[in-house]
């Protein structure tokens, strides 16, 4: 099952991994982006995030946590989420 943290962690080592000009295995960028949806069936809580992903120059994902998902509010980038259900059954490569 995954969490907030899980999920922000995952994204923090994907950028840097391409930040550090390794090799670009954008696999969890690819799943993550599966995620993305303009159906956000959870709009942003005015409560504080589980999880930020904040990395230099890149915009922030503000990741909440709920019973059935994830859900990542990305900073900049209006018209929906990434949502993510807790029991996914791809791995969050």
């Amino acid at each position: 099952m995954y969490s907030a943290e899980h999920l922000a962690e995952r994204f923090a080592d994907a950028i840097a991994a391409r930040w550090r000009g390794g090799a670009n295995d954008d696999s969890f960028v690819d799943w993550l982006e599966a995620h993305w949806t303009v159906d956000c069936s959870h709009p942003e809580p005015p409560d504080p995030p589980q999880a930020v992903s904040l990395l230099g120059g890149m915009p922030a994902v503000r990741w909440h946590q709920y019973d059935d998902a994830i859900v990542g509010h990305v900073v900049g980038r209006p018209g929906g989420c990434y949502w993510v259900p807790r029991r996914d059954p791809r791995p969050a490569a």
